[in-house]
């Protein structure tokens, strides 16, 4: 019993402080101690925004949808832009996911 109670005090004094920041809309935000967004929890896309961020149309495996981007476009640096086009390029033999791998698994 001792040793889950302390094993507990020590979870609870290592994880950060969360507290909470308002926009303009009246919208809280929760924030960790150093002032960063609070990211913890279960992220899940329930649009079309797991294939692309931008507007989209249909392609073999990939459902047509709608920008979830304000403004409609990401604002990409030119070198950023260059290795959207050579990921786009090359997609059908590096997508990690159509090769099985596990998604966030680094592959090696």
């Amino acid at each position: 019993m001792q040793r889950i109670l302390v094993a507990f005090a020590v979870g609870v004094l290592q994880s950060p402080v969360v507290g909470h920041t308002q926009d303009e809309s009246g919208f809280s935000r929760p924030r960790i101690a150093a002032g960063h967004p609070d990211l913890r929890g279960v992220w899940q896309v329930l649009n079309s925004a797991v294939w692309n961020l931008e507007d989209h149309g249909a392609e073999l495996g990939v459902p047509a949808g709608q920008s979830v981007v304000v403004g409609g476009e990401i604002p990409y640096r030119p070198s950023a832009q260059a290795q959207r086009a050579e990921n786009y390029e090359n997609r059908i033999t590096e997508d990690t996911e159509a090769k099985c791998f596990m998604v966030g698994v680094p592959r090696i």
